[in-house]
């Protein structure tokens, strides 16, 4: 004798309703998904190169970033201490990876060092340069005045003896106002 499995009603109810949710669910996350751009820093050197390179060559270690800083997608701050992520707009990849990349062809450019040479290169140096990220987000503590705001700290190492001492160390941060309305300007600002 074959018996006919039931199914109780509540049961079959509770996964209809629960496809329901998911399929209007992955419509909504496909828009979401759709209405995402990805960006790419770009640090260009606008001023002439440096006649003679006043440092020997150096190699760029792979850039490290402080937390929020390594978050993929833009870190907005409000006011009150509030901090969130943009869904929408982000970086390609991770911000040590980028920003590490174009230090390094902003370096190249400038003619400071006779060559430089990035964290994937075989080749030893006299000199490393360690990049730390320490601010990276729009600044919308005053939502009429938006801003994108970057620290770096750069440390000039001698890579020739073991304990690798530091040379010499700078620490910067910019903070560049955009027009919020716009779709690239906040990334055009952290450029």
């Amino acid at each position: 004798m074959q018996m006919k499995p039931i199914v109780p009603l509540p049961a079959l109810a509770a996964c209809l309703l629960l496809a329901g949710c998911l399929g209007t669910f992955s419509k909504g996350q496909r828009e979401a998904q759709i209405q995402r751009r990805l960006f790419l820093p770009e640090a260009v050197w606008t001023g002439d190169a440096i006649e003679k390179p006043l440092f020997g060559e150096v190699k760029c270690r792979p850039f490290h970033a402080l937390s929020p800083a390594n978050s993929r997608s833009f870190v907005i701050r409000r006011s009150g201490g509030e901090a969130t992520t943009d869904y929408y707009n982000g970086w390609l990849t991770s911000p040590e990876e980028l920003f590490g990349a174009q230090a390094c062809r902003f370096l190249d450019k400038s003619g400071l060092f006779t060559r430089v040479f990035d964290a994937a290169s075989g080749t030893v140096t006299d000199l490393g340069l360690d990049g730390w990220i320490t601010d990276l987000y729009l600044d919308y503590t005053d939502p009429a005045h938006p801003a994108a705001c970057v620290g770096l700290r750069l440390s000039i190492l001698n890579e020739r003896t073991p304990d690798f001492p530091v040379i010499h160390t700078l620490e910067r941060q910019a903070k560049v106002p955009f027009t919020a309305g716009e779709p690239t300007a906040a990334s055009q600002a952290f450029s």
